[in-house]
Parts: structure tokens; sequence; C-alpha cells
């Protein structure tokens, strides 16, 4: 399935760009947000159906838009991977964070580094 990134926040956008190294503040429109994305993860996308021979870079679900952060495991159990030291499960499909805890869902703020509650 095609996944609606216009139903993406504009920080979630950007994160996305961010961590693929692309310099997201030049995009006014969220239209153009959302095409480059597009555009990245489309030359990205064709790494993650390979083999699962890198380990956790090669993204154990097969299926993410996202590669887990440093630090994170694939948890087969859960489909997600899980970070112990940080206590949250991070999801390759929507780049999203849960907190272990408390079930809630965060994502990682760019522009400040920390985690916000993901209100869905």
């Amino acid at each position: 399935g095609e996944v609606d990134y216009g139903s993406w926040p504009v920080k979630e956008l950007k994160r996305v760009l961010q961590e693929r190294g692309v310099d997201p503040s030049g995009f006014v429109e969220k239209g153009d947000l959302v095409a480059k994305v597009r555009e990245v993860l489309a030359g990205a996308g064709g790494t993650t159906a390979g083999g699962s021979s890198g380990g956790a870079a090669a993204d154990g679900a097969g299926d993410g838009a996202f590669m887990a952060p440093p630090g994170y495991v694939f948890d087969p159990s859960s489909g997600y991977f899980y970070s112990e030291e940080a206590g949250m499960y991070y999801d390759t499909k929507t780049g999203g964070y849960c907190q272990a805890a408390t079930g809630k869902w965060f994502y990682l703020d760019a522009g400040s580094g920390s985690f916000v509650e993901w209100k869905q």
C-alpha cells in the first residue's frame, strides 16, 4: 500500500529528510515536503527489500520506510525494534517511538532533539 505522507505532521516530514541528510529548511509548502520525502524514500526504498544479512541496519521487518536508530534491536515478538536503554519501541513503518512502560507513542522532534507525544 502507498503511504499517505500528506497526512503526516510537517515536523515529521522534515525529520525524515533530516535523518537522510536532506536539508528541509528550503521547503515552504507541505506538498513540496511530501514530494521530496517520497522521492528520498523511493531512492532508498530499493535497499530494504534485499537480504537482511546486514543485521539491524537491513531492517529486520523488511517493509519499513525508516531505519531503526542505533541501539535498537529487532524484536520479532512485537514486530518493532526495541531499545532496552531507552525503554522504547521503534516502528520502521511510521518512524514513531512507543514507550514500553506507558504504551504512549512519540516522535522525535528534529528541531529540539526531544520526544514529543504523538497524538493520533
